[in-house]
């Protein structure tokens, strides 16, 4: 239960623990009542200044800042290679503020740069790895070209994985809000990531949001909202059932593994005791009593119980290390 648990905290940490997502749909199961979410008005980017003023007018504030994030798909090309169904997505260069990924090549793009418009991005790490073969730090300086533009490739970001194995965080680039606008121009998939303060807790600062998105819609008291804040622990409470019933069967799946060993265990024994008939009545004759013959035989049973237990932990270390060499079906040479 505890590896289920640390393989799922791992994919949610990829979203930001302390990161809130204002959008217009939520991340939950809405069923029947999708036309209500899909009639709501645009995230605008600019919500993102405006709660800025507002973060550093409010004493004592929850949150840190808030950033856009303007969504697109294409692909980027490089000469003769081109990579597909990328994620592309526009935001400002305080992003790395509130997103848990690093750049482990080159750098992220500038304040200037983004005031500017540069034709600047920041590939993800297999979009990287399929353009520039030879090495993701080779492509930083190069150029790409997306939608026609050319555009300057100023970091990588490091590897991230897979969420919860469906999108992968690798397929992405990121680029100044105003470059993508150049494609890009209306905003669909927009919305603003808001990063909370490392004491405030969850509720506090949820609520701070919900009070200056308010403000900015321009809700008065009583009428719903026309927004969402999404947060990872909101996906969270939708996959508990589905831990539980991994635990379930990963009980069951043992339990069957453990029942189908002895009963090998017990056939093992019983045909060593069946072949050893002879061995067994001459030590009868000598004296031996029945507990000592049952003892020799529990005694190698358990040595073999134990003897495959340390070969299959072993072979398990090795592969979780990278060894292939230790790994069952490995046929490499020395």
């Amino acid at each position: 239960m505890k590896g289920v648990d640390k393989g799922f905290a791992d994919n949610l940490s990829m979203l930001g623990n302390d990161t809130f997502y204002v959008e217009r749909w939520p991340w939950r199961n809405i069923g029947d009542d999708w036309v209500r979410f899909r009639n709501r008005r645009e995230i605008l980017p600019e919500f993102a200044d405006q709660m800025n003023e507002m973060i550093r007018t409010t004493p004592r504030s929850t949150l840190v800042t808030a950033v856009p994030a303007v969504g697109s798909w294409g692909s980027v090309e490089r000469r003769d290679r081109s990579v597909a169904n990328i994620s592309m997505l526009g935001t400002s260069a305080e992003f790395p503020i509130v997103s848990p990924a690093n750049v482990e090549y080159g750098r992220f793009f500038s304040p200037n740069e983004a005031l500017t418009r540069r034709n600047v991005v920041v590939l993800g790490y297999d979009v990287a790895t399929g353009l520039f073969p030879d090495g993701n730090e080779l492509s930083v300086g190069d150029t790409v070209h997306i939608r026609g533009l050319r555009f300057e490739v100023v970091g990588v970001l490091a590897r991230q994985g897979s969420f919860l194995g469906m999108q992968s965080f690798d397929q992405q680039v990121i680029m100044p809000l105003g470059a993508l606008r150049k494609f890009h121009g209306h905003n669909r998939n927009s919305g603003i990531r808001v990063l909370k303060q490392p004491w405030a807790s969850l509720d506090d600062a949820q609520d701070e949001i919900e009070g200056h998105m308010r403000r900015i819609r321009m809700l008065m008291p009583g009428v719903e909202n026309d927004f969402e804040i999404n947060q990872s622990r909101a996906i969270e409470e939708q996959i508990g059932p589905v831990k539980r019933n991994i635990a379930l069967a990963g009980f069951f799946i043992t339990g069957l593994a453990l029942f189908v060993g002895a009963i090998g265990i017990m056939n093992i024994t019983f045909v060593s005791v069946k072949e050893r008939t002879r061995e067994i009545g001459t030590r009868r004759a000598l004296g031996a009593q029945k507990r000592s013959i049952l003892l020799q035989f529990l005694t190698e049973a358990v040595s073999i119980c134990l003897l495959g237990g340390f070969f299959w932990t072993r072979t398990f270390l090795f592969c979780q290390a990278g060894d292939e060499r230790g790994c069952p079906g490995f046929s490499g040479g020395v």
